[in-house]
């Protein structure tokens, strides 16, 4: 694992932090392949029982660096066309433990798209979520999969057709993020749901995490 992402694993919570601030943490190749690493590195460490993804700075993820659009989006055997195309946590990395997005700042594209794949999501009260694809002239599809059956089919409709921002997602739906806080970067204290997890999270938990995942298998992990 190189230096774009960070991994911690304390009292059995592990924490996967996007670090490239100078790029509000845009996706490059490094930081796509530090990123898959770090997810991998979650699903097989023993210890880690919870896992909670963030960003430095003053963004969460700005999704692909259009510098770097190919590199951002990793490797897979095979062809582009060939399904599934599996690589990442975003396109549908099977992890079976319960998995907290802290978000602060910006929330775009792939940024998004992890988000929606997260149990739980508590934000920065700044924070601005969407999907910009739309006036780059790309199509959103992982994401655009996900959205609605977090926030509506209108809801996801008017982020997904006008590339506009969500400035507070209180605006759209609190089943997406129940939880707010003034600095995201103080989540630690401010997600009691943590301890929870932690203290429950053993292999009954982890049976009902995977039978809740299974009826909305098709829509989320395609």
């Amino acid at each position: 694992m190189g230096d774009t992402v960070r991994y911690e694993c304390v009292d059995h919570v592990a924490t996967i932090t996007y670090h490239r601030p100078e790029a509000l943490n845009a996706i490059n190749a490094e930081l796509r392949r530090d990123l898959n690493a770090a997810w991998e590195r979650f699903r097989a460490d023993e210890d880690a029982w919870v896992g909670i993804v963030t960003g430095a700075g003053r963004a969460f993820c700005v999704g692909a660096d259009l510098k770097d659009g190919r590199g951002s989006v990793g490797e897979w055997p095979g062809t582009f066309w060939e399904i599934p195309t599996i690589n990442s946590f975003e396109s549908g990395l099977e992890i079976w433990k319960p998995t907290i997005a802290a978000v602060p700042g910006y929330c775009l594209g792939y940024g998004l798209t992890a988000v929606l794949r997260c149990d739980f999501v508590v934000a920065a009260d700044d924070a601005e979520f969407g999907f910009p694809e739309v006036g780059l002239g790309v199509p959103t599809i992982v994401g655009a999969m996900r959205l609605p059956g977090r926030i509506g089919w209108s809801n996801a409709m008017e982020l997904l057709l006008t590339g506009d921002a969500a400035y507070s997602i209180r605006t759209i739906d609190e089943d997406l993020v129940p939880t707010f806080c003034d600095d995201i970067h103080d989540y630690k204290r401010s997600l009691g749901e943590i301890r929870r997890f932690r203290e429950h999270t053993d292999a009954i938990t982890i049976c009902g995490h995977d039978a809740a995942s299974w009826p909305g298998l098709a829509p989320l992990y395609a």
